[in-house]
């Protein structure tokens, strides 16, 4: 299987991970040493989460400890490898045999929490409209096919919206209609329009 970029292979392998019930963790990242290639990435290798074996360090608290997700390492062998050739990307090497259970039903591992770039300027829209960041996060959970699709959560969103500091181009519009219109293709019922001001900005979306 060729990948034309390296993140689309990378894109496919997080998307089979999360089918699967685990996660990945990009663990090294190889790179040309021609001059003429300016550096590039050449190879990527990928491990599962739980690779290594967990560190037991004694500290003593002294304040109360920010609630943290602490992943137990169980040395898991899994591995994916992907390497550029001949100006494709390809899988070079797999090993998927776990030690350890899977939960497919899970949806917030770390590498799962991606956001499309074309609900990030959703988001921008959104957020120059002044609509609520709950309404946000349900348009978002509507287009993705319901809350049980949604890989990220309410305050994802939110930190994403307060990086927001530049107003929306025309490429950003451009990435919100089409992503409309693919919504309209597979349910003729959704319907959407803009309202501009007078310096065709947009203003509201219904």
């Amino acid at each position: 299987m060729q990948f034309k970029t390296k993140e689309e292979a990378q894109e496919y392998i997080n998307f089979y991970s999360k089918l699967a019930g685990f996660s990945v963790a990009t663990v090294a990242i190889s790179r040309t040493t021609s001059k003429k290639r300016n550096n590039e990435v050449t190879r990527i290798t990928m491990k599962c989460n739980k690779w290594g074996k967990t560190k037991e360090i004694e500290t003593e608290c002294v304040v109360p400890m920010r609630k943290s997700t602490i992943i137990a390492k169980t040395d898991c062998k899994v591995v994916v490898v992907i390497s550029e050739k001949g100006g494709f990307w390809e899988i070079t090497r797999q090993q998927l045999d776990h030690n350890h259970e899977l939960t497919p039903n899970s949806r917030f591992f770390r590498s799962h929490k991606y956001m499309l770039d074309e609900e990030k300027c959703l988001i921008q829209v959104l957020k120059h409209t002044n609509l609520e960041t709950r309404r946000i996060v349900a348009v978002l959970a509507y287009l993705r096919g319901g809350m049980a699709h949604l890989p990220y959560t309410k305050k994802h969103v939110t930190n994403y919206a307060a990086t927001i500091n530049r107003d929306i181009t025309n490429s950003d519009m451009m990435e919100v209609v089409q992503m409309f219109n693919k919504k309209q293709a597979e349910n003729p019922g959704f319907c959407y329009s803009f309202e501009l001001d007078g310096e065709n900005k947009v203003r509201s979306l219904f």
